[in-house]
């Protein structure tokens, strides 16, 4: 999925302080796909100004913010402030699932409160845990194959640019995931790349 032309990480902002802008420590470091600030929600390029997602929409442009906005500025806010990534080997797309394992929480948690569910109605939810657990489970792994080949060029362009702490591959690959994971990484990643942002919304 292709960044849309200059888009800015502010894009939705779920807490004070807009999350989405990339955080940069010391070192000049960013968190997941930088990109030049401009006011929080709007983009700026040769075609004018206008709010992050705009072009993940399909069809005919909406007259208010689609549903699928508020769920991804929903998703930034339940995001960790900072990803903590544990020293272990990632193998296949396990590392990606920390990315967007907030999709799957906040999928599983409308599922859990809708009107529609019986279970719930009827004081039972206990007894859903072990189905929610694999619902989050499977829809997280779905995610992460929807996400991969974005993340994975990003994690290119992060290592080329220098951005990545760690001597060797495995070092940088979790630092990679803590930058991207946590609320501030997550949110420009997510509006670097807003159609993206609207398969995962509309997959969740």
């Amino acid at each position: 999925v292709a960044p849309a032309s200059g888009l800015t990480a502010t894009g939705p902002t779920a807490a004070a302080g807009s999350p989405g802008t990339p955080r940069t420590n010391g070192a000049g470091r960013t968190n997941g796909a930088g990109g030049p600030h401009t006011a929080a929600g709007t983009t700026s390029s040769a075609a004018g100004t206008g709010p992050w997602w705009l072009p993940g929409v399909v069809g005919e442009l909406p007259m208010g913010e689609p549903d699928w906005v508020s769920f991804v500025r929903d998703v930034i806010a339940d995001a960790p402030p900072e990803a903590v990534v544990a020293e272990l080997d990632y193998p296949g797309l396990t590392g990606f699932a920390l990315v967007v394992a907030p999709f799957a929480e906040r999928a599983a948690g409308r599922l859990l409160t809708s009107p529609s569910n019986n279970a719930v109605r009827a004081g039972t939810a206990v007894g859903l845990a072990p189905v929610l657990e694999d619902f989050r489970s499977h829809l997280t792994r779905r995610l992460a194959r929807l996400a991969a080949r974005t993340l994975v060029l990003e994690l290119h362009k992060a290592r080329r640019a220098g951005r990545l702490a760690g001597d060797g591959p495995e070092e940088r690959f979790r630092d990679f995931l803590r930058l991207t994971a946590g609320r501030d990484g997550l949110a420009a990643f997510l509006t670097a790349y807003p159609v993206l942002a609207r398969i995962l919304a509309r997959t969740s």
